[in-house]
């Protein structure tokens, strides 16, 4: 027998050992299930997982996670186990059932999505942040709840101002008509929706004791009658709430296109819009005929970088922020993210930092870790990196006050 036939073996019995783990998940009912294995956070809709109709499943193990998670297709609900506490089996029971899959919050003003703001998801144990953009058209999903009250906290702009966070405590059940329940939060006054209205109308019904009548003519020639002073006011009423939700809408876009700077301009360029470039900017000024001077010069170095991501610079100041106990990220906009536990930041929605709209962020990017006072920050393979202070990270580092901290191009200050 040569060498080349002994590797050979060895190599077929080592994978055969490989692909052949698996966790065998038994039902006390058949019933359409759906298994598979993930991170600690269920991040949105499982990808790799196997479907079932039978009372089991022989589920793989060799896609990485470290937790089993069924959902029960039919109510929504969720059982999940550590696959460290198992041993190549799992007798799943209908009280094994205990989260609630998905959970849509839907944020309206009046009967309109709501185009802009910030969303905060908790249940006292467990905080979840989401930024809620014209793209999601008022809606975001949040996956993973135990059963019991929900307190989702949305903060949003009114008249250009920041309106005061409106605050509502909801109660999810295991038994509901709905397989993924939907939760409305209104929101008052004038706030720009997704069509690019407000929700507040621009007439106002008659009075209680006015009475509306058309008016009547004699059947000759008479003169024009000046407006009624009434229709005056409400025409003056729709053109300054025209220009409350024009100013609102602005700002969202402004904030809209901070958050993607890189998304946007690829579609205007789509739409045959050039976006002009540093390079074709400096060979403009490069082009124009300069003043003489009455004495030369000397010539000065230009620097010119180009780095994607765009990182804070290499060596910034760290400021300590002042201390006020409260653990968190602040974006430049002045959103607060507060931190507890693990949260994980990326891409998908329903992480504890869900970055939806910036390209530049992995759908699972990086992992922020809080124990007592001590912070730290781990990059988990992403595509466009972790910076801290300017530098990119490749270990875990602890964050201090002050800290400037930026995934892909999404810039963040920890302040504690």
């Amino acid at each position: 027998m040569s060498w080349r036939i002994v590797i050979g073996f060895v190599f077929i019995c080592l994978s055969a050992l490989s692909f052949g783990q698996s966790v065998a998940l038994t039902f006390e009912s058949g019933g359409d299930r759906l298994a598979w294995i993930g991170p600690a956070t269920i991040e949105g809709e499982p990808k790799n997982a196997v479907k079932s109709s039978r009372n089991g499943i022989d589920l793989p193990t060799s896609e990485g996670g470290d937790t089993i998670y069924v959902r029960d297709e039919k109510t929504g609900n969720l059982a999940s186990k550590k696959l460290a506490e198992l041993k190549g089996s799992w007798a799943v029971k209908a009280s094994d059932f205990s989260q609630i899959f998905q959970v849509k919050i839907r944020i309206l003003s009046g009967d309109k999505p709501v185009a802009a703001g910030a969303v905060e998801i908790s249940n006292g144990k467990r905080k979840v942040s989401a930024l809620l953009d014209p793209s999601l058209k008022g809606e975001v999903s949040t996956y993973g709840w135990p059963a019991g009250e929900l307190t989702a906290t949305v903060k949003t702009v009114v008249e250009g101002k920041p309106a005061d966070p409106v605050k509502q405590v909801f109660t999810l059940s295991l038994s509901r008509s709905d397989a993924v329940p939907t939760l409305n939060i209104a929101v008052p006054g004038k706030v720009a929706t997704v069509d690019g209205s407000s929700d507040e109308p621009t007439e106002s019904e008659p009075e209680e004791g006015t009475t509306s009548e058309e008016p009547k003519t004699s059947g000759k020639d008479e003169k024009a009658e000046p407006a009624p002073s009434g229709l005056q006011f409400g025409n003056i009423l729709a053109y300054l709430l025209g220009l409350v939700a024009a100013g609102a809408a602005i700002y969202f876009g402004l904030q809209y296109y901070k958050q993607n700077t890189s998304s946007v301009n690829a579609q205007l360029t789509q739409l045959g819009v050039q976006i002009p470039k540093t390079d074709d900017l400096a060979n403009a000024h490069a082009n124009t005929p300069l003043p003489a001077a009455p004495a030369p010069q000397p010539v000065q170095k230009i620097l010119l970088t180009d780095a994607v991501p765009d990182p804070a610079p290499a060596a910034p100041i760290s400021v300590p922020a002042a201390t006020t106990g409260v653990l968190r990220l602040v974006s430049p906009q002045g959103d607060e993210i507060p931190l507890d536990g693990e949260v994980l930041v990326g891409r998908e929605a329903g992480l504890g930092l869900s970055l939806t709209t910036e390209s530049t962020v992995s759908r699972q990017h990086a992992r922020i870790s809080c124990s007592g006072t001590t912070v730290t920050v781990t990059d988990l393979g992403s595509s466009n990196g972790t910076y801290v202070n300017g530098a990119k990270i490749s270990t875990v580092v602890v964050l201090k006050p002050g800290d400037n901290v930026q995934f892909g191009q999404a810039k963040f200050r920890f302040e504690a």
